[in-house]
């Protein structure tokens, strides 16, 4: 059995949580990318961890499942990282003192990229990302495609979709904003694009993640309480195009 520890139990926790819950039985569905060697071939243990003391309701939802919830007034966050095979962290929870764990520490883009099969435009930025994305996500949907075997009116090769029969694009918007990522994935089969805002916290930990159209606003000093220096910030920024690949567009 292998135990995955969820840091954080707010909506992207429950979202990983409820996620990963639909595989425990089944771990080799998962068992893809930076996971291939942390996850053996028997059952997923999920346990959660968080830093306040979550509610009846909260609770209720992770042990009716098999799940387990650990507290943060009786287990510190680098015990809870230790006891774990991987663990998966919110982007509102700061790892950084953790960060050279012996456990891995996973985002969520990490589960995102290996089961949103379709496209993806991803939009980052100090200011005017939300805007952005929501334009995007507005204007992606009124793209009329061509005939069928025939690419797109953007991007070419690079969003090509296949949509024989389909009169426009189904534009899934989410990530910051929106639906969650983790939930945009079960919902895969509807949508023929996603649109993603994603901010630094998101970004921070994505090594595998490479979207088909990358976008960056701008850039200006922010949230240096948690990146503590302009160069670490601009890195978690940059990890949008990082891995991007050729063929891919910046």
């Amino acid at each position: 059995m292998s135990t995955i520890g969820i840091i954080g139990f707010g909506v992207v926790g429950r979202s990983i949580f409820s996620f990963l819950d639909t595989y425990k039985h089944t771990p080799e569905v998962v068992k893809q990318g930076k996971l291939r060697d942390v996850i053996d071939t028997g059952q997923l243990q999920l346990v959660v961890w968080d830093k306040r003391e979550l509610t009846a309701d909260e609770q209720a939802s992770i042990t009716q499942t098999g799940g387990i919830f650990i507290t943060g007034l009786s287990t510190t966050l680098e015990a809870f990282i230790d006891r774990c095979d991987v663990v998966i962290a919110s982007p509102g929870i700061n790892i950084e003192p953790y960060k050279n764990s012996a456990t891995p520490i996973l985002c969520e883009l990490d589960l995102f990229s290996l089961f949103f099969t379709k496209p993806v435009i991803a939009i980052t930025g100090s200011l005017g990302k939300t805007t952005t994305t929501k334009l995007l996500g507005a204007l992606t949907e009124r793209l009329r495609y061509h005939a069928v075997g025939q690419h797109n009116d953007i991007g070419g090769d690079v969003l090509e979709c296949d949509l024989a029969g389909k009169a426009s694009v189904r534009s899934a918007v989410g990530g910051n904003i929106g639906i969650g990522m983790l939930d945009l994935v079960k919902q895969v089969n509807e949508y023929d694009l996603g649109v993603l805002e994603l901010s630094s916290f998101q970004l921070d930990l994505n090594t595998t993640f490479a979207p088909d159209v990358a976008v960056w606003t701008n850039f200006y000093p922010n949230h240096l309480d948690r990146h503590i220096t302009q160069e670490a910030y601009f890195q978690a920024k940059f990890n949008l195009m990082a891995g991007q690949r050729e063929g891919q567009l910046a």
